[in-house]
């Protein structure tokens, strides 16, 4: 499932992988590089919250936080 254009989610038989994934441009080789993650949880409820926490870091502000829980929520809602 595709959380936003960097991370997603991919469930096994064993675990929920949150994964990341972005394509920067790498000054010392001038060319386009992947800088990627990924982590297991035990379920899809540990996977988001880990998803959360790292988007509220990036956050600058309360409003900031207050959106991005926001359309989560809209997220959240059309997978029911």
């Amino acid at each position: 499932m595709k959380l936003d254009n960097n991370y997603s989610t991919n469930t096994t038989k064993d675990c929920v992988e949150l994964r990341f994934e972005e394509v920067f441009f790498n000054e010392e080789t001038k060319k386009d590089s992947v800088r990627s993650d990924i982590w297991y949880f035990p379920n899809l409820k540990m996977a988001l919250k880990k998803y959360i926490n790292s988007k509220v870091s990036d956050c600058e502000s309360i409003e900031k936080v207050v959106e991005l829980i926001e359309s989560l929520e809209k997220k959240i809602d059309n997978l029911k």
